[in-house]
């Protein structure tokens, strides 16, 4: 039997996607933007704390550059979950 004979494999069969439409379904789905959220809130309190209390310019820095690092986290993790549900949407 050549290739061009052989049968073709069967059509894959998609599971459904099981939606939570709870709020609590709703907090685990965005659980890390809001951890992520509250840290970032947290670091801008804790800049605003050590640049008023005059502290040395290396823990400045040093706040910074965390808080840098979770805004950074914050926009990745709202863009990427807005892109999965842009592509994981339901087809009518």
């Amino acid at each position: 039997m050549t290739p061009a004979e052989a049968p073709a494999p069967p059509p894959q069969v998609l599971a459904p996607q099981v939606l939570d439409q709870s709020w609590a379904g709703w907090f685990r789905q965005h659980f890390a933007v809001f951890v992520l959220l509250f840290m970032v809130v947290f670091m801008f309190l804790f800049i605003l704390h050590v640049s008023h209390h005059g502290a040395d310019s290396a823990l400045l820095q040093f706040a910074e550059g965390h808080s840098q690092t979770f805004v950074g986290a914050l926009v990745g993790a709202l863009t990427t979950g807005g892109i999965q549900q842009l592509v994981n949407r339901p087809k009518p």
